[in-house]
């Protein structure tokens, strides 16, 4: 019965009324199949396919499955099709030509295309307790176990099976992690901020730097442990280290050319507040100061110079520009804390274009940019995924509600038990899909699914 009803629903509405029959001088049918899939935004879809040759009309039929079973075949002698009335889902689809007393020919391929506004498609969760941040590079990611003192490393390129490729333990007190030219850094820190006695998790080594080029045997090169005492994130990219440090309030900067044997080469601290995060991005830094926002050009990174400032703000705890480098977008942690776009492609004139906050209960944590996306750790709320298509208004595209996740209890007693810093804390996309860490609940895998796919 409900088969029955669901078909009842779809509607085919013929698109781009191009009639191509064929052509008369080929005796045998040749056809490619499918060519695209697009989501149409509600309810439906449209497939497209290039026109086979035959020496008879040909025929096609679109094949709409779900789960392995064929929904429904829609015949026609058009190469577009639309489709409405579909529950969301993930549906395969396929097209069949026929020509006179050929054999149907399907190309030998299947699109795969999902219906729904909510793009974020769950496929696995691996728990462990106290999760921090996570990080990668291509299928491999990272995630901190912040008092459980370690970490774990993923292979994820199945998102339904990731496999554990290996766990460093031991390191005190860590939150951060980044990965760059086949090395590995982790960052230490006190965590006194999160419970009374978090001094007694550090071990007062404040970066590890580790040979990555195996992940499943991290090597250890070096340790950071006389000064700086305690660092709070980290940055890497061309040879260099940047550093917030709990101790100075300021961002150092490190040379580790030679991981073996890092050396700091600069210091930066910011006109107001303090250097609470970083992203170093072609050639330039990022830096969120807690009270304001600051780029820095690093194209000499013993020499920074300061391109923009902008001070005045409130509880700024990440930053990560637009891919053209026109937008920064920075999050608020705090009580309803939300992120907020600003345009820095003036330095002379700055200026905010638009607010994401939502929440009046919680607060957001990250965000990172790809492309017209922008994926942010929001606490409680989960996971979030942003259109930022058009910066002056971010629209919602994918959510998932990690800290509700049923499938493994919150263990009272931990740091992530219920609070304002408890729940989504970071947000790595790769490809088509994004790794997300809870404190309560671990590692989750998911698809982010596109709107359109091809044959390409």
């Amino acid at each position: 019965m409900i088969f029955a009803l669901m078909m009842a629903c779809v509607q085919i509405e013929p698109a781009g009324q191009v009639h191509r029959p064929g052509t008369a001088d080929v005796d045998a049918l040749a056809f490619a199949g499918i060519e695209t899939a697009t989501w149409d935004g509600a309810d439906g879809l449209s497939a497209t396919w290039t026109p086979g040759t035959s020496g008879a009309d040909i025929l096609y039929e679109l094949e709409i499955s779900q789960e392995g079973q064929i929904l429904q075949g829609i015949e026609t002698d058009f190469i577009e099709l639309s489709v409405s009335g579909l529950a969301d889902g993930e549906y395969s689809l396929r097209v069949i030509a026929t020509s006179g007393d050929a054999r149907p020919q399907d190309g030998g391929r299947s699109l795969h295309l999902y219906i729904g506004e909510n793009r974020l498609i769950f496929r696995s969760n691996e728990f462990f307790e106290d999760a921090g941040d996570v990080w990668g590079e291509g299928d491999i990611v990272v995630a901190t176990a912040r008092h459980e003192a370690s970490l774990l490393i993923y292979d994820v390129s199945d998102p339904a099976k990731p496999v554990q490729l290996g766990r460093i333990e031991d390191m005190g007190y860590t939150k951060d992690v980044k990965i760059g030219d086949g090395l590995l850094f982790v960052q230490g820190e006190c965590g006194c901020s999160d419970i009374p006695d978090g001094g007694l998790y550090y071990d007062h080594v404040g970066i590890r730097i580790f040979d990555f080029a195996d992940p499943a045997n991290p090597v250890l090169l070096a340790e950071i442990a006389d000064e700086p005492r305690s660092i709070h994130n980290l940055s890497y990219g061309d040879h260099t280290l940047f550093a917030s440090d709990n101790t100075t309030d300021m961002m150092l900067v490190f040379d580790v050319s030679d991981p073996t044997d890092p050396v700091q080469i600069n210091e930066w601290l910011p006109p107001m507040g303090i250097v609470h995060d970083q992203a170093y991005v072609d050639g330039l830094v990022y830096v969120a100061a807690w009270r304001g926002f600051a780029i820095l050009d690093a194209s000499d990174p013993g020499n920074l110079t300061e391109r923009v400032w902008q001070g005045g703000l409130v509880a700024v705890h990440n930053i990560w520009p637009s891919e053209d480098g026109q937008l920064v977008f920075i999050t608020h942690e705090t009580q309803a804390g939300g992120m907020d776009v600003w345009d820095v492609s003036n330095p002379d004139d700055v200026f905010q274009v638009a607010t994401y906050d939502p929440y009046e209960w919680t607060s957001v944590h990250n965000v990172l940019i790809r492309g017209d996306v922008a994926y942010l750790s929001y606490y409680q709320a989960g996971l979030e995924v942003l259109d930022i298509s058009d910066p002056s208004q971010p629209t919602r595209i994918g959510w998932f509600d990690t800290w509700g996740f049923e499938d493994h209890p919150v263990i009272e007693g931990h740091t992530h038990a219920e609070g304002l810093f408890s729940g989504n804390w970071g947000v790595w996309p790769y490809g088509d899909h994004v790794a997300a860490t809870d404190t309560g609940h671990g590692l989750f895998v998911f698809d982010f699914a596109p709107a359109s796919v091809s044959a390409d």
